[in-house]
Formats: structure tokens, sequence, C-alpha cells
């Protein structure tokens, strides 16, 4: 989910240990309003244009150095980037 309630992946579940990986394929001008409905009522999934994958891992590699955002926060890449759920490895507690 982004900010201001722009939900991406509206089926991901935080607590099974896979991460959802959203692909958005190339789309006309004139489809960004749809784009942009769908992202705000929680529809994305069901756009032509959006692919989800469900992974445990995942290796995205570039032909060669790119910023990317993790969180929101840029940062410069070299060529991959190796990602990979830890899942029930984040433990908060959570006053009554």
């Amino acid at each position: 989910q982004y900010g201001n309630n722009a939900v991406i992946a509206p089926n991901a579940d935080a607590g099974d240990g896979l991460l959802d990986v959203v692909i958005l394929h190339p789309f006309k001008l004139w489809q960004v309003p749809g784009l942009v409905i769908r992202l705000f009522s929680k529809t994305m999934d069901r756009s032509s244009k959006i692919e989800t994958l469900r992974t445990e891992e995942l290796v995205i590699q570039r032909a060669g150095e790119a910023v990317v955002h993790f969180d929101g926060d840029p940062a410069v890449i070299e060529n991959e980037v190796h990602l990979k759920n830890i899942h029930q490895s984040l433990q908060l507690l959570i006053p009554a």
C-alpha cells in the first residue's frame, strides 16, 4: 500500500510469509485515469495491466546501475537486488 490509501496489491497478506510482486505492464496515457481509480478503490488486481506474483525470494537483475525505492527511500543499486522474506522475523510488543 502506498500513502493516502492507494492499494497496489489488495490481496497481499503481511502474515503469509510471501512477497507480493506487482508488475505494471506498459499502458497508454488514456488508461491512466482507470488505473488511478483502481488504485484507490482497491481493485488494481483486476486490471489487465497488472500481474501479481507471490514468492518467498526474488532476484531482480538490471543491465546496469539504477535508482530504486525501498519503502519510499531512494537508493542507487548496481545490477542486482536480492529480496527474501524471512517469515515471522519481526516481532512487536504492543501495549494493552
